[in-house]
């Protein structure tokens, strides 16, 4: 539910179009079509690639490993917002 409610604050704060999913497999629902250009660079960031997977150009699909922690979560959300802040 964590990361549920911080990928909502992240789309609403973008406005973005929600997110959807179960459990820790969650989906970003993006306002256009920019998905692979956001993979991209995350998995160019540094220090830390951001792992990433954009099933369809205006999603983003996450699944953390199941004993992911809200700190990293939190760490996931903070980078996300600099990439689509570009």
């Amino acid at each position: 539910e964590y990361l549920a409610t911080q990928l909502r604050a992240l789309s609403a704060r973008h406005g973005l179009a929600g997110e959807r999913g179960a459990g820790l497999l969650r989906a970003l629902l993006l306002d256009d079509e920019r998905g692979p250009q956001i993979v991209q660079r995350a998995l160019e960031s540094q220090p830390l690639g951001l792992l990433l997977n954009a099933p369809r150009p205006n999603l983003l699909r996450f699944m953390p490993a199941l004993n992911v922690s809200e700190a990293e979560i939190d760490t996931v959300i903070e980078m996300l917002d600099g990439l689509l802040a570009r």
